[in-house]
């Protein structure tokens, strides 16, 4: 879905192959949330059903070459902590670029392609360090988001009353929302709307009929009560 949506902005900077990068968080984010196998598992689908549905078959060879040369670059200087996040976003920034133009050299049997180079390299830079500060904001997000969720359980796990597991059942449902929410945005994945949609609805008549007994429970109370 980023992907789509990046080939709906052009950017014209005297040099083809210039993009905004957006298809590329979901690389950032992946390699520091779920690990080098994941990500690269997850962004092999990404290239592979974007050049399918929204390009031509040409873009997933020079998806697949520069993304196996950045995530490669990013993942080492991550093990290592060479660079922070921003930094390790532009490495894979000029990275992907190099590995198209590697790619576009093999194909066009030529190395003129590469009088680009200079321009592209400079747009990688902007982008890697746009794509790192969103990358950190949205990792920052999914930590908060992971820590209520630990805080909600604890919480129903709790207690004492009932009404305070209710209202922390309740909370972890949300946080729930929130995170499927989050991955659906990176991983581009709209069937997750269907199911936040669902999960959503599922909650929301949950929380009223536990709510209704937990009501009906404390008249019941009060009315035997001397």
């Amino acid at each position: 879905m980023l992907g789509y949506v990046e080939s709906l902005v052009p950017v014209y900077l005297g040099a083809p192959g210039v993009k905004l990068g957006l298809a590329n968080l979901v690389t950032m984010v992946g390699l520091y949330c779920m690990g080098t196998k994941e990500t690269a598992l997850i962004s092999v689908v990404r290239i592979l059903l974007s050049g399918i549905l929204f390009g031509p078959p040409s873009a997933i060879l020079f998806g697949l070459a520069g993304t196996a040369l950045s995530l490669t670059v990013m993942s080492f200087s991550r093990k290592f902590r060479l660079f922070g996040m921003v930094g390790v976003s532009i490495l894979g920034g000029v990275a992907h670029n190099i590995g198209q133009f590697l790619m576009a050299a093999f194909v066009v049997n030529t190395f003129g392609v590469f009088s680009y180079l200079p321009v592209l390299l400079t747009a990688g830079c902007a982008a890697g360090a746009l794509i790192g500060l969103l990358g950190g904001i949205l990792v920052g997000v999914l930590c908060v988001l992971t820590l209520a969720l630990l805080a909600s359980l604890a919480g129903a796990a709790r207690g004492p009353r009932y009404t305070d597991r209710l209202i922390a059942l309740n909370m972890i449902c949300t946080v729930v929302i929130l995170l499927l929410s989050v991955l659906s945005y990176l991983l581009g994945a709209s069937y997750l709307v269907d199911v936040i949609i669902l999960y959503g609805l599922l909650n929301l008549l949950a929380v009223a009929v536990l709510s209704r007994i937990s009501i009906r429970r404390h008249r019941e109370r009060r009315e035997e009560e001397p």
